[in-house]
This record gives structure tokens, sequence and C-alpha cells, in this order.
């Protein structure tokens, strides 16, 4: 009998260590959520950018490290077994000062893999920035995470409204086929582990139980409880595209110095399902003119409200890909009693964002969609699939499939 781990997953996203950074993003690749992807020997290239909050030229330098399934060091390899690089860290040479804004920022942005830097093996990969004091001293200011595949399994995706405890209602349940193909996989327990995201969420992604079938080279995930996943809602959204006029889902546009501040209408908590087209927590950087996103848009002081009772056990998470999806100080809202409103203030660069309400009760890590914007089967959610492998003896772990699967209902 094969026995596999049950437990929560969370494996880290992008992180940022210094408030002078802004607008961390890293793009391209198979840009399925959750996990930027490339392919091993291809030609894909990511994208990584941020923003500084000056126009004070630093030098930043980044380096890469090889990662487990969970997202922590190999600790058995060394370095130049899993990177060619021409450096203990690379320099970042492309950077761009903002130009007609009132909030001053240099940009800075670099593609990986290049011609300094190469990785040799699939796998997990965390990429750290620094800033490098010109003395040597190097601290860490920001990191990114993205992984290499070696495709060598085939992944099926099911997604059913029927679920094991309750029928077109408010949950959703996944369902999976692992083709192993040529692998030699001799204790599955041990060598395979596969991963199910809903809309590139970590805190509540899962770590497939047993599988519910093995037939030959093929794992089989069928009436999964722990695949059962609540089914949410749309996802809101507003758009700000100028600091001139309020844009999509914003009441007001001010300027008190030393920001413009956006005020969003009231959210409230959904008691419906919303038949709305929404993009899953994404976020675009633009601008009206549609010319230079990156150093021409402004940054805007940005106020979100959610008119709910106060909460006496659990805190109140906005909740997109722009968080980093994390529970962070800067994206938690609270209680204000004078409006009774809880009420949030972020510094966002102009464009469009996507976001939902998330509650983490006292204790916990993982987000409740339920009490804010409610759960309902028609969601549509997106699903990715992640199946690593490390056969014994090996010494680290691979990526070795990846899977994107769209929910649609029938409308």
């Amino acid at each position: 009998m094969i026995v596999y781990s049950i437990i929560p997953v969370r494996a880290q996203r992008n992180m940022i260590f210094d408030s002078q950074i802004k607008t961390l993003r890293i793009v391209g690749g198979e840009t399925g959520p959750g996990l930027p992807i490339l392919s091993l020997g291809s030609d894909e290239q990511l994208t990584i950018s941020f923003d500084e909050m000056s126009h004070n030229y630093k030098r930043y330098e980044y380096r890469i490290q090889h990662l487990d399934y969970a997202f922590k060091p190999e600790p058995d390899l060394m370095e130049n077994d899993f990177v060619n690089s021409d450096a203990d860290y690379i320099l970042i040479e492309n950077y761009r000062e903002s130009r007609n804004t009132v909030v001053n920022y240099t940009h800075y942005s670099f593609s990986f893999p290049n011609k300094h830097i190469q990785p040799l093996i699939a796998g997990n990969y965390a990429l750290s920035i620094y800033a490098n004091d010109g003395a040597g001293e190097h601290q860490e200011v920001a990191r990114v995470y993205f992984a290499i595949v070696t495709p060598q399994v085939n992944i099926g995706t099911s997604v059913s409204t029927n679920t094991d405890i309750d029928w077109n209602a408010s949950h959703q349940q996944v369902g999976l086929k692992v083709n192993l193909n040529s692998l030699i996989v001799r204790d599955a327990t041990e060598e395979i582990k596969t991963f199910v995201l809903q809309n590139g969420r970590w805190d509540n992604a899962v770590l497939c139980p047993k599988p519910s079938y093995i037939n030959g080279q093929q794992l089989i995930w069928d009436h999964a409880r722990d695949l059962i996943f609540p089914a949410g809602n749309e996802y809101r959204a507003f758009e700000m595209l100028s600091s001139r006029y309020p844009g999509m889902g914003i009441e007001k546009m001010q300027y008190f110095a030393p920001f413009y501040h956006a005020t969003l209408f009231t959210d409230y908590p959904n008691k419906n399902y919303l038949y709305v087209q929404d993009t899953n927590g994404k976020s675009v950087i633009r601008n009206d003119d549609n010319t230079a996103a990156e150093t021409e848009s402004e940054y805007i002081l940005t106020h979100f409200s959610l008119a709910i009772p106060a909460i006496e056990d659990a805190q109140i998470y906005l909740q997109g890909d722009w968080t980093y999806d994390q529970f962070l100080p800067d994206y938690e809202l609270t209680y204000n009693a004078s409006t009774q409103l809880y009420e949030c203030a972020v510094l966002l660069k102009t464009g469009y964002y996507s976001y939902q309400y998330l509650m983490v009760p006292n204790n916990t890590t993982k987000g409740q969609t339920g009490p804010i914007e409610g759960n309902f089967f028609q969601t549509d959610n997106a699903y990715t699939t992640l199946v690593y492998y490390k056969r014994t003896g090996d010494r680290y772990w691979q990526l070795v499939g990846t899977n994107q699967y769209r929910f649609k209902t029938i409308r």
C-alpha cells in the first residue's frame, strides 16, 4: 500500500525585504498561475523587474538557488551542479528613471536565462536580488521563485461540481491521472510528489494524498476528498490608468501631498454568484497612453474599504498576484470604528488589478473565501498541477510535469 503525506503546503512566492522596492514582477515562460515555468534547454525567458523608489542609482545583483519540491535548498548540490554562471553575482545592467511622475522611482529589469547565467537542471528555483554597497557586502532586497521543467509525464485533469460533500453547491473536486511513462518509480511514496493549486494560491495548495488507484504506470486520483476546493467567486477588479480621472471601480481621485489618492467604491460581501469575466487575481501595469508603462506610470495610494461588522477571531486580507500570495501587513484590512468599515491603503502603480478578500482565522494560514466572497460551484477557477520526481539515490528533486486546467461552466 502506498502512503502519501496529507498536509497543506505553503511554498514561498515573490518576497520583498526592502520597503523601497515596489512592483516586483516575474513574467514569461509558461505563465500559468502559481509558478512561472520554463522548459530546460528552450529559448524561453523570464523577465524580472522592480522599482526602487528614488532617482538614486543602486547597484543590484542576483544569483539563483536550486530548491526541492517543498521549496527548501537541496543539501546535496553544489552551485556548479545546477547553474552555469559567469560570476557569483550577476549585475542588473538595465535601469531607467521614471518620467513625468509625481513619485520618483527607478525601474530595473533583466531577462533570465541570459548569456551570463543558465540553469543546468530541472526543479524549483529561487532568484535572489541583492544590493551591493560597493565594499563587497550584499544585502538581499527581494526574491522571486520559478521552476524549470523537463516534461516526462502526462497529466490529465478534470473538475466536477458533483463532489463527495455536496452537489452543484459550493465546492469543486479535482480528479487527476498522471501517466509516468518511462519513469522508473520503485517507491511512489518517496519518489513522486504531486501538487494542485487553485488560481495560483499556495495558502490552500494540496500535496496530493494516496492515489485512489495505481494502474501500472498510471496514478489516478478519483473522488479524493483532499482535492475538494471551496469554489469561491469571480474576482473583483478595478482599473486606474491615470491620476487625472477615476477609472473602473474607483469613486474618486484626489491629490494630497506627496501622493495621488484613489478611493475605490466600498465593497460588500457577495450574497450571489458574480456573472463576470475575471482574471483570477492577475494584474497588468499600464497607463492611459499605453506607452512606457514601466517608467511613465504613476504610483497612487489606493484606498480599499469593506462593509462588514468587526471580527474578533480572524483577519481580513486582500489577495491577488500583486499581494505576492502572502498575508502581509501591507495587505491587511483593519476595522475603523468611526466608519464601521474595514480599511486598507496600498501604494500601487497605475494599471488593472484583480483581487478578492480572504478571511484568515486566528492561528491558521489558509484563507477562506466563504465569509466575504461566497462559494459558488459555477465559479471559473484555474487549477495548476505540478509533478516532482526524485529517484532513490538521486541528489535533487526535478519537475517532470505541469498542467494548467481552466474550469468554466456553460453559460
